[in-house]
C-alpha cells in the first residue's frame, strides 16, 4: 500500500492552517508538522485537530532564526527514512494541492506517483474574492480569484525510494532538490506534473498580507542587516497591502475559479475570529526579535549548566532525562547521573551512547559544545561531595524521572538571571493548571507574567497547601551558590528517595552561607512537564508524612489558622484512599498514627 506523507513548518497562520490541515488530509496519510513558536492561534488550532484524532505530528520550533532549510530537511529524512514513506508532499500552509484538470480524485493521482522519481509541481495564484466573507469557511469552498496562467517558479513531490537510495537536500522554499558534489550543487532532475498543482493563497486579506511582509521585513533585517537584497525587497510588498482589500498579487490575467466540484468538501470548526492583528503582530515579532538579541548577548558570556540527574535504576527514566538534556538549544551544558544504587553495564552504556552524540544546540550565533555525562556512584566516596567537586556549571538544575523540558528552557532561563534588572537566587516557571486538593503538586497563584517573591513566602504558600510546584525541579535554574549552600540537596533525599516538599524548604529558607539575596522570581509559563500524571499509593503517603512532619517543623512560620487548616486537609486527604493493598505494614502504620495525631 501506497504511504503519503506531507510535511511542513508553519507560523502564524492561524486564519488558514485548518483549511490546509483537514485538505491535506484528504490525499495524504499522514502529516508532520513543525510550528516555529506562533504567536496567534495556529497552535492551539493545530492541538485541537490532533485532539480529533487526526494523523498528524506537531513539534515545536523554539530556535529564534529562520531554520526553514534545516527543518524541512529533517523533516524529510523522518517522513522518507523512519516513516518509509513512498511520496513525500513539502507544503507550506497556503499551498493547496488541486487537480482542475481532470475527474480523477487527487488522492488517486497522488498515489500514481513513481515513488524513485523526483516531481515538478507548478503554481496558480490565488485569492479569497470576497475576503471578508465566510472567513470561518473553508478555504476552497469560497468565492475565489485565480491568476489564469502558471505562477514562475515551482515546488516539488520527492519520492521516498528515490531520496532513500539517493538522498539529496531540499533547498530553501522547497523549490527543488540538490546534491552537493566536487563541482558545487547539483539540482535532482525531475519530471513535469500536468494535471495537478498548488492553489498558492499569498494574500488572503489586508491584514494577513500585512502582517506577513512586516514579518519578513523584520526578520530579513535581523538575519541579514539592514541593506541587503533580500531585507530592502520586502518593502516594495508593502504597497500590496495598501489597497481596499482587493489583493493584487498576481502579475496577468486573473478568472473566478469554482473548486467546490473537484476537492473534498471540509467543515471547518476551530476558525473564528483568526483574522491577523497587525499591530499586535507586529509588537509580538518585535518582542521575539528583542529575546533573541538578549539571548545571542548572554550566549558571549558563556555561562555553564549544570544537569544532575538522579538515578535508582531506572534506565528508560535515565536515557529520557539525558535525552531532554541533550536536546536544550543552549550550547554550554554538562549532565551529572547521581546513582543511588550500584549502576549496571545497561546504565553505563546509556550514559556512553550519550558521551558520543555530537555537540547540539543552537548554531546561529555560537558554536554548541560537546555535551559531557558523568556517573557519580558510591565508589567515588559521598555522591553529593563529588558533585560539588566535579560539576563546573554556573547554574544548576535539577531532572527527576519522568521530568522534560521545553528546548529553549535553558536559553530563556540563563538569559532572565544574567540579565536580571533585579537580582534573584533562582527562577522557576509556573502554570495556570488546577489539581485535585489531594495531590501533592499544584501551581502558586499569580496575576501577572512575571512575580519576584520572598522565597520564605513561596515556601509558606507550599507548606500550607502542602504542595510543591507542578512543574517541579526541573521547572527551575538555580545559581550555583544556593546548591553550594545547601550541600547540593543531599538532605532532600532519603535512601535514594526525592522528598521534594523537603528540597523545596531547603530551596526556599535560609541556609549558612546564603548571600544577600532573599528573591526567587516566578516565571508565568511552563517550561517543563512531567509524565507523573499520578502518583502511586506508596508515594502518596510519603508525602503526607513528610507534610505533616514539616507542619510540626514549621509551625512557628504559620499563624495557628493556617497550621490548624492544613492539618485539616492533610487529613481530610485520607478519604482518598480505598486500600493500602501493597503498602508496606511500617508505613501504613506511621500513616495511621499521624491521623489519629490530628
Amino acid at each position: 500500500m501506497v504511504k503519503v506523507i506531507a510535511i511542513s513548518m508553519v507560523k502564524n497562520e492561524a486564519d488558514v492552517i485548518e483549511s490546509f490541515v483537514r485538505h491535506t488530509l484528504s490525499f495524504a496519510d499522514e502529516m508532520l508538522i513543525a510550528e516555529h513558536s506562533s504567536t496567534d492561534k495556529t497552535m492551539e488550532i493545530l492541538r485541537k485537530l490532533q485532539e480529533e484524532g487526526l494523523p498528524i505530528t506537531v513539534r515545536r520550533i523554539y530556535t529564534a532564526g529562520f531554520v526553514q532549510f534545516e527543518t524541512m530537511n529533517t523533516l524529510l529524512r523522518e517522513a522518507a527514512v523512519d516513516k518509509e514513506a513512498d511520496i513525500v508532499l513539502p507544503l507550506d500552509a497556503d499551498e493547496f494541492l488541486v487537480n482542475t484538470v481532470t475527474e480523477e480524485p487527487l488522492r488517486d493521482i497522488v498515489r500514481k506517483l513513481d515513488s524513485n522519481k523526483l516531481y515538478r509541481l507548478r503554481m496558480r495564484v490565488c485569492e479569497p474574492a470576497e475576503p471578508y466573507k465566510d472567513e470561518d469557511c473553508f478555504m476552497l469552498s469560497r468565492t475565489l480569484r485565480c491568476g489564469t496562467g502558471y505562477a514562475q517558479g515551482q515546488k516539488v513531490i520527492i519520492g521516498g525510494a528515490l531520496y532513500r537510495k539517493y538522498p539529496f537536500q531540499l533547498a530553501q522554499g522547497n523549490h527543488y532538490c540538490f546534491w552537493i558534489s566536487e563541482a558545487g550543487e547539483e539540482k535532482v532532475a525531475w519530471s513535469n506534473l500536468e494535471h495537478i498543482y498548488l492553489a498558492h493563497f499569498l494574500w488572503r486579506s489586508n491584514e494577513q498580507y500585512l502582517c506577513k511582509i512586516r514579518t519578513l521585513r523584520l526578520n530579513s533585517v535581523a538575519n541579514y542587516s539592514l541593506h541587503t537584497p533580500t531585507a530592502l525587497l520586502m518593502s516594495r510588498y508593502q504597497k500590496i497591502a495598501a489597497g481596499n482589500g482587493e489583493g493584487c498579487t498576481f502579475e496577468g490575467p486573473y478568472e473566478i475559479v469554482d473548486f467546490n466540484g473537484v476537492v473534498t468538501p471540509q467543515t471547518l470548526r476551530y476558525s473564528k475570529n483568526v483574522r491577523p492583528d497587525p499591530e499586535q503582530r507586529l509588537f509580538e515579532v518585535g518582542i521575539q526579535i528583542a529575546a533573541a538579541h538578549a539571548e545571542a548577548r548572554v550566549l558571549a558570556r558563556h555561562r555553564i549548566v549544570t544537569s544532575v540527574v538522579p538515578y535508582n535504576g531506572d534506565d528508560a527514566a535515565l536515557r529520557a532525562s539525558l535525552q531532554t538534556i541533550y536536546e536544550q538549544l543552549y550550547p554550554y551544558k554538562e549532565a551529572f547521573v547521581l546513582s543511588f544504587c550500584e549502576p549496571d553495564d545497561r546504565s553505563r552504556s546509556i550514559i556512553n551512547e550519550f558521551n558520543a552524540l555530537p555537540p547540539y544546540g543552537d548554531s546561529s550565533v555560537v558554536r554548541p559544545e560537546k555535551m559531557k555525562v558523568t556517573l557519580i556512584s558510591a565508589e567515588n566516596g559521598n555522591i553529593f561531595t563529588c558533585l560539588s567537586d566535579k560539576a563546573s556549571g554556573d547554574y544548576v538544575q535539577w531532572l527527576l524521572p519522568g521530568d522534560t523540558l521545553a528546548p529553549d528552557k535553558l536559553t530563556r532561563m540563563v538569559a532572565s538571571i544574567e540579565f536580571a534588572d533585579y537580582p534573584f537566587d533562582f527562577i522557576f516557571t509556573n502554570g495556570d493548571e488546577k489539581f485535585e486538593n489531594w495531590l501533592p503538586w499544584g501551581n502558586l497563584p499569580a496575576d501577572r507574567e512575571f512575580l519576584m517573591a520572598d522565597r520564605i513566602e513561596i515556601w509558606k504558600y507550599c507548606l500550607k497547601q502542602g504542595k510543591y510546584p507542578a512543574a517541579g525541579l526541573a521547572g527551575a535554574l538555580f545559581r550555583r551558590e544556593i546548591m553550594e549552600s545547601r550541600n547540593w540537596l543531599e538532605s532532600g533525599f532519603l535512601d535514594g528517595r526525592s522528598l521534594q516538599l523537603t528540597i523545596w524548604r531547603m530551596l526556599c529558607t535560609p541556609a549558612k552561607g546564603d548571600g544577600a539575596l532573599t528573591q526567587a522570581a516566578v516565571i508565568q509559563k511552563m517550561y517543563s512537564t512531567s509524565s507523573r500524571k499520578k502518583i502511586n499509593i506508596i508515594d502518596w503517603i510519603w508525602h503526607q508524612i513528610e507534610w505533616y512532619c514539616l507542619l510540626d517543623e514549621d509551625k512557628a512560620l504559620l499563624d495557628k489558622e493556617d497550621w490548624v487548616r492544613s492539618r485539616k486537609w492533610l487529613k481530610e486527604n485520607s478519604s482518598i484512599v480505598e486500600s493500602h493493598d501493597g503498602v508496606p505494614a511500617a508505613l501504613w502504620e506511621q500513616y495511621q498514627e499521624i491521623l489519629w495525631k490530628i
